[in-house]
């Protein structure tokens, strides 16, 4: 980033533009780390404190979580998650379309692509490709990232995968 006096920190606060870039370098060190199961340790690790929570609203119903907690609400249960995900989905990627900022969020506009070779929630392989659109909200404080919200089209993915209900 360039040292202009609009990115300089200011009596201790982040300018706008060095907070923006901030928050994009810890988003893209974390979906780096998710990408294939890269490194699911630097995943989590992008959290403050490395203290990670996800919340997939998707599989709420499905996990029977209740109202305002999130679905992985530990850095241990992200961890899971990622794991089993990537398990399921080897190659699964987040392509990135859009980025929106917010006062206290960045916001992924993109699709998760990958294809289903391993087990994944019970789910045995079906060897198909899925392209679901998803919008990722990454909630911050400054500049420290405190939790991941995913929305995407559950019903769409288990059409992709061939399965005409929820069998999760």
């Amino acid at each position: 980033m360039a040292d202009t006096p609009e990115n300089r920190r200011r009596d201790g606060a982040w300018s706008m533009a060095e907070l923006r870039a901030r928050r994009e370098e810890t988003v893209f060190a974390h979906i780096r780390g998710e990408r294939r199961g890269t490194d699911l340790d630097a995943a989590v690790a992008a959290f403050a404190d490395g203290e990670a929570t996800y919340d997939v609203i998707p599989l709420r119903p499905i996990l029977g979580t209740p109202e305002g907690r999130p679905t992985h609400p530990t850095s241990q249960e992200v961890q899971t998650h990622l794991a089993e995900l990537t398990a399921g989905f080897p190659d699964l990627e987040l392509v990135v379309h859009r980025i929106h900022h917010a006062e206290f969020a960045l916001i992924v506009e993109g699709v998760q692509i990958g294809t289903h070779t391993g087990r994944w929630n019970g789910l045995d392989p079906t060897g198909r490709r899925i392209t679901v659109p998803a919008a990722v909200f990454y909630r911050f404080d400054g500049d420290r990232m405190l939790n991941e919200t995913v929305y995407f089209d559950l019903a769409t993915m288990m059409r992709q995968l061939g399965l005409s209900e929820l069998a999760l």
